[in-house]
Order: C-alpha cells, then sequence, then structure tokens
C-alpha cells in the first residue's frame, strides 16, 4: 500500500491551504475601452452531436390536431412537430433540433402552429407561421412549465396550463404580453387541458384536487367549464372513473373525453344537447393519472372540421372514429427522421485487479487538538497520518467498516464506530499506552454514530437498532439515530441521555457543561447531561432553491403528493457546529461551509440568512468556493477544517481574531 499512502500524503500536502487573516485583495478593474464581440446566443446549451435514425410506423405518446382545413394532421414525435396528409402518408418534420416541442395546435385561421417549446432554456409557448417564415415567443420565463395551450376560437388568444406542480389556467394574447391567471382558487386546484367548442365564452378543461397522488384512488379528474364573462366555474362530470382531456366538435354539438373503466381508459362521447354518453373507443390506451402529467392526461386529440370523426393516437397508430359508431379507421404513416442528441457522456474508468489502488475520496478528515495529526477513513478502514507530509498508517487490522473518528480533548486517545456485518460498535485507542491497541467499549451490538469526546472524558453519541438498519433498503434508514447516550472512556454500561428527536451531531464548547446538537427544524440546540433543559441558540438558511421538494415520507418516490405548489423558501442548514467559545459557528448549507457570529439575544431564536454573507443580520462569511465536506473547529475556535467533496484534500483557513469579519 506504499503507492496509496505516498499519493495520499503529497495530494494533502499539496492542497493543503492555510490563508492569514487579511483584507482580501481587490479585483482589477476591467478595461472599459475594451471592445468584445458579442457572443451569438443559443436556443439551449447543448448543441447536437450525435443522431439515431429513426424509421418506423408507430409512436408513443403522440398529441395531434387536425387542421381548418381538415386535410393535414399535426403531432409530436420524440419532442419534435411534424405534419401528415390525414389519408397518411410520409410525416413531414415542422421543428427539428435538441429542443423539446410537443402539444401542437392550429390557429383557428389555418395559418399558424402554436405548441410548447423548451427552446429559450425553459418551457414557453410558441407558435410559428406555417411557412415559418414568422415566429413569436408567447410567454416569457424559464422556471414554469406549461401542460398544453388552445386557441381561442377568434384566434386572438391562447389558454394555457401553467405552474410547476399545481398546474393554472392562464390566457395569453398571440402577440405576447405576461398574460392574465384566469382560475386563482382553491390554490390545490389544478386546472389543466383547456379546450373550446365553436363558442368561445366558454374554457372547457380538466380539474382535480392537488397534484397528483401516488397509487392514486379514483375518481382524479373531473371536467369543468370557465366562463369567461363571469368569471364562474362550474363542474360538468361526476364519473368515478375520472374524467380528462375535453375535446369538443366544431359544430358545438359533441364533447369527447377520456375515462377509466375497470383497468382500463377509453373515450366517451356526450350529446351537448341531451347529456347523452356513450363509449366512444374502448380501450385505447393508459392515462396518467397517477403522475403529473406532464403532456397531459391522454395525448390531445381534435375533431375533423365537419364534426364526423374524431381522430386520436392510440396503440402506437393514428385513428379516424366516426361520431356516429363504427370501426374506427388507421391513419398510416412511415416516419422516416433523425432524433439528435447531445455529445455522448462516456468516461473511461479502468478496473484493474492490481494489489494496489490509489483512493480518490477521504471521509470523516478530523485534525487533533494539537494539529499535528489527521485521522480520517479512506475505503472504510481507518487511518492517522503526521501533518502535513506524514505517511498515512492504519491503526487496526480489522477486515470491517471503520467510520467517524473522534480525537479526545487532550489528543491522546482517538474514539470511532463500526459495522461488523451484523451490528457495530464504538471503538478507541489510547496512543499513550507502551504498546497502542484498538479496545471494543460497547458490548451491545447496534448502530453507533457521531462520537464525540466531551471535558469530563465521556464519549457522546447517537445510537440506533442493528436490525432495522439491516433490514432497511438504504443506509438513511428511519431508526439509525434513535437515542443520545454517553458511555466512558474505559467503557461500561451505556447512559441513554435523551430519544433523539430528530436532533443529530452532538459536540461541545470549552465549558462542557451542555451538549450541543442540531436540528433541522429546531437549529442549534443545546441540552444538559441528562437531557432536560432543551435550549434554541440559532438557526441558519442560505439561498432559495427551486425544484421538486421532498417530504418527510418519500415513499420511493421523487415528488410527495402536496396540496399547493412547493414553496420556493430558502434552505435550512444541514448542520450547523457551535466553537468551542460558543461565540460563532460552523454552518454547512448546499454543501457550502459559512461561518456565522451567534448572538444571545434572550427572546426569540436568532435566524441568520447568509444568502449574501455580507449582508447577514450579524458577522457572517462564506468559506467555500467550491464546497466542502466534514467541517470541524480546531480545540481553540481559530481555526475551520474542511475536505472538498470529491477530492482527497484537507483545507484550513485561520479566521481573524478580530470580531470583524473581513
Amino acid at each position: 500500500m506504499n503507492k496509496f499512502y505516498t499519493t495520499l500524503c503529497a495530494m494533502l500536502l499539496l492542497w493543503s491551504i492555510q490563508s492569514l487573516a487579511q483584507e482580501p485583495k481587490k479585483e482589477e478593474k476591467a478595461d472599459t475601452l475594451k471592445k468584445e464581440s458579442p457572443k451569438k446566443k443559443k436556443d439551449l446549451p447543448l448543441e447536437a452531436a450525435r443522431t439515431i435514425p429513426i424509421k418506423t410506423n408507430e409512436g408513443t405518446w403522440m398529441s395531434l390536431d387536425v387542421s381548418p382545413d381538415g386535410k393535414t394532421i399535426v403531432f409530436d414525435f420524440l419532442g419534435d412537430i411534424f405534419t401528415l396528409p390525414i389519408t397518411g402518408g410520409k410525416p413531414v418534420a415542422f421543428t427539428k433540433g435538441m429542443a423539446f416541442d410537443s402539444n401542437p395546435r392550429f390557429s383557428p385561421d389555418g395559418t399558424k402552429i402554436s405548441f410548447i417549446s423548451d427552446r429559450s432554456g425553459g418551457e414557453n409557448i410558441w407558435w410559428f407561421t406555417i411557412d415559418k417564415i414568422d415566429s413569436l415567443q408567447v410567454t416569457k420565463g424559464n422556471t414554469d412549465h406549461y401542460q398544453s395551450a388552445e386557441w381561442t376560437p377568434d384566434g386572438n388568444y391562447l389558454v394555457g396550463s401553467r405552474g410547476t406542480r399545481i398546474y393554472k389556467l392562464w390566457m395569453f394574447h398571440r402577440d405576447g404580453g405576461s398574460g392574465a391567471q384566469l382560475i386563482n382558487k382553491p390554490d390545490n386546484l389544478k386546472t389543466v387541458e383547456p379546450a373550446f367548442g365553436p363558442d368561445g365564452r366558454y374554457i372547457w378543461f380538466s380539474q382535480r384536487i392537488g397534484a397528483w397522488n401516488y397509487n392514486a384512488q379514483l375518481p382524479q379528474y373531473q371536467l369543468a367549464i370557465y366562463d369567461r364573462e363571469t368569471g364562474e366555474t362550474e363542474v360538468e362530470t361526476a364519473r368515478y372513473g375520472s374524467a380528462f382531456s375535453p375535446t369538443l366538435s366544431p359544430d358545438g354539438k359533441w364533447l369527447v373525453y377520456g375515462s377509466r373503466y375497470n383497468d382500463q381508459t377509453g373515450l366517451l362521447i356526450r350529446d351537448l344537447s341531451t347529456g347523452d354518453e356513450k363509449w366512444l373507443a374502448y380501450p385505447v390506451q393508459h392515462d396518467e393519472q397517477e403522475s403529473i402529467a406532464p403532456l397531459g392526461v391522454l395525448p390531445a386529440m381534435s375533431f375533423t372540421p365537419d364534426s364526423k370523426n374524431v381522430v386520436a393516437s392510440y396503440g402506437g397508430k393514428f385513428y379516424s372514429i366516426p361520431v356516429a359508431g363504427g370501426n374506427s379507421v388507421n391513419i398510416p404513416f412511415q416516419m422516416e427522421t433523425d432524433f439528435l442528441l447531445g455529445p455522448l457522456v462516456d468516461f473511461k474508468y479502468p478496473i484493474k485487479d492490481d494489489k494496489e489502488m490509489i483512493a480518490t475520496q477521504i471521509r470523516d478528515g478530523v485534525v487533533s487538538p494539537n494539529g499535528k495529526q489527521l485521522a480520517f477513513t479512506a475505503l472504510n478502514r481507518l487511518y492517522v497520518m503526521e501533518l502535513p507530509s506524514g505517511t498515512p498508517k492504519r491503526i487496526t487490522t480489522n477486515n470491517f467498516t471503520e467510520a467517524q473518528p473522534a480525537w479526545s480533548v487532550d489528543g491522546s486517545q482517538l474514539a470511532w464506530v463500526t459495522w461488523e456485518g451484523t451490528g457495530g460498535h464504538i471503538y478507541k485507542i489510547n496512543f499513550k499506552a507502551k504498546a497502542p491497541k484498538a479496545t471494543r467499549l460497547t458490548t451491545t451490538p447496534a448502530l453507533y454514530s457521531e462520537p464525540a469526546w466531551s471535558q469530563n472524558n465521556r464519549i457522546v453519541f447517537m445510537r440506533g437498532t442493528a436490525f432495522n438498519f439491516k433490514e432497511d433498503e438504504g443506509p438513511s434508514t428511519f431508526a439509525s439515530q434513535e437515542d443520545i447516550a454517553w458511555i466512558g472512556s474505559e467503557g461500561g454500561a451505556v447512559t441513554l441521555i435523551d430519544k433523539s428527536n430528530r436532533r443529530s451531531n452532538p459536540h461541545f464548547t470549552k465549558v462542557g457543561d451542555r451538549i450541543y446538537l442540531y436540528s433541522e427544524q429546531k437549529g442549534l440546540v443545546s441540552i444538559r447531561w441528562d437531557g432536560t433543559d432543551e435550549k434554541e441558540h440559532l438557526k441558519v438558511t442560505g439561498i432559495t432553491t427551486y425544484g421538486s421538494e421532498l417530504g418527510e415520507n418519500v415513499n420511493n418516490c421523487m415528488m410527495v403528493e402536496s396540496a399547493t405548489e412547493p414553496q420556493k423558501t430558502p434552505s435550512n442548514a444541514a448542520l450547523v457546529l457551535m466553537a468551542p467559545e460558543g461565540d460563532q459557528a460552523l454552518a454547512k448549507i448546499n454543501n457550502e461551509i459559512y461561518v456565522v457570529t451567534v448572538p444571545v439575544t434572550g427572546g426569540e431564536v436568532p435566524k441568520i440568512s447568509v444568502a449574501e454573507a455580507d449582508k447577514a443580520q450579524f458577522p457572517s462569511r462564506k468559506l467555500t468556493k467550491l464546497g466542502g465536506e466534514f467541517p470541524s473547529w480546531s480545540s481553540n475556535a481559530k481555526q475551520f477544517t474542511s475536505r472538498w467533496a470529491m477530492l482527497f484534500l484537507l483545507i484550513t483557513w485561520i479566521l481573524p481574531k478580530q470580531k470583524k469579519m473581513n
């Protein structure tokens, strides 16, 4: 392993940085007289680098529309828009490229085609003239999503379904503008798939409560009408199998929509004059009721201009379904196109069976109180090395996981936790002994984690059950940190301090009379040794991030059903560590490390936002530029250490002695 040791030492030495407190260097002023050529704006940052030839007579989830003259079908296929004679044939590409285009619609006069596209960097409503001479991005912004959009019968406006999860109906002028939201309340009402008949006063749409439902219980969707004159809505269906994807005939006599019966989805047709309904086609294809349905609950369909047929896609084909009854007629097509892809992401990582290897990551790096040694884990084995350029050495010969080392206050001993296949323990080693040897302190196998050595020579740790950890499907088991407990440095009985109550990361100040912990809900807190008198000291937040949020009950799914749109709230700290002096704290937020002042206010728990650290409520400072992991304080609170993610290096800052942070 000499190769591994030597390489690790060299990297640690190379990347070890010590920056004394000083005013940051002023950046040189840019040459205002220098003219730079403007960069060419790209529709999307990713350029096509590969193509896959496609030759098929089938497609998946193809939304379509029939032209006002009844001669042409426009549809989406793998993120591009194509046109096809209504009698069938070879599709012709209308849009092509890396952008994802979907849900095309002919304008009422047949001169334009609208569609949803992310060609601007985010989803928006666009239209192109049939000859492609003119085009317009109707909506602006790159953070919302659009499910679909439909022209008003006069061709002056487009009604789109916009949002992130709880889509709402918005109306936009064909020439642009910020538009107007049509339905605001209730907040948890999702309104999608707008559709018009010949009367532009009424908008038909699908609605449901909440964004989506995992393992959905029917019904999920119903059809409703929005009155553009009064602003009122009225629900028009009450089907157990739900009702979605409304499609109205040009003569105003018929409504076709999707619904589920038993385990299949079909199309129902309603006579709008009598309210009578019957199955028009059953089954067609499975609907998207259980998902967020970003492209619609069913692919969009369309009546022919004479209102005698409905053209729909299902089973990979296009079909013309007669309203009067009878068999549907296949509209054949033979697709020949090239599917464009970005550059191939292919990293060549050779796999070798050499006896020696270079470890490219260290974990849990902690510096001894005197700053002369570093303890860390690599490949689940524990090492100690002299700083700055010593040779890493294993301190045991154990053949099981060793993790999370913690130094004693005087630096003479080191404790760590293990996982040995069926359970784990806490071990320690006394370096002052004549023949230092690892000693097991605990007697009962469990899941031990985050040991911390106190001033009174006790080791505080988090404890969970070994059984639940073994049975859980992943490392973040629900019972991994049930208890806060301590054990003497010589072993013996384990003393329960308190249930964790979602608190973790025990640590101490120089006083040592209280145990400091971190809770994502309460922030930095402390308790007495008997678990009583919890005090809340500080809450730290960072920048506001966007996207899906994970809830408390993940249910193996990326998104959790929410009654309202996810709140765009500041990021909570993942970890806050009180300094030994008790006047500052380290905060890790989005893998960036900050140092903040901890004020004693005597009132409401202080809240500090480091979204802009130089403008925080109390003196704060961002320490990292590329991110950091495993932050820790030195014993004198004047140094901060962090390991950069994905590299085996140690970075040390020496914080300024003055109270003001530069």
